[in-house]
């Protein structure tokens, strides 16, 4: 069963970044659940640099922790959640980085039965959102997107 390490064990300030701490893996057979992130950009028209949310995501949930006092459980204890890393994109080239995400995900669905991906994406992702681009597909029974939209202060 996958965790997150403790901050008692590495500190919260070193190590390589994963959402929430949570072990890194390249097969998500075993997890029940698994973040990936989707670093692309290059359809927006202005405000640029969402490409790097998913980094910023993982960087700052560092700081959730897994208990939740007010429900009195620990999410790991119920389900196994680790971080599958980002897709590969093409800087420039929309229609090829959605090929190469589209493939990549249902590669990690195959690959993971019944797991659920959370999968972390800029709002501003041009034509053809990643929305309306992942959505249809009748293999994808569960998929839980997360949409970063940059704020306007």
């Amino acid at each position: 069963m996958y965790r997150p390490t403790s901050g008692l064990d590495w500190p919260r300030f070193a190590g390589v970044r994963t959402f929430m701490r949570s072990p890194h893996v390249t097969d998500v057979s075993q997890c029940g659940a698994f973040i990936v992130g989707i670093p692309f950009d290059t359809g927006a028209i202005y405000r640029i640099g969402a490409r790097y949310a998913p980094e910023a995501i993982r960087s700052i949930s560092d700081m959730i922790r897994a208990y939740h006092p007010h429900h009195g459980f620990d999410i790991f204890d119920r389900v196994t959640v680790a971080d599958a890393g980002d897709f590969a994109v093409v800087p420039g080239y929309a229609e090829s980085s959605f090929n190469r995400v589209t493939s990549q995900l249902a590669r990690l669905l195959e690959q993971s039965g019944t797991s659920i991906p959370i999968v972390v994406y800029p709002w501003y992702d041009g034509p053809g959102e990643i929305t309306s681009l992942l959505a249809p597909n009748p293999c994808w029974e569960y998929l839980a997107l997360v949409a970063l939209r940059p704020s306007r202060a």
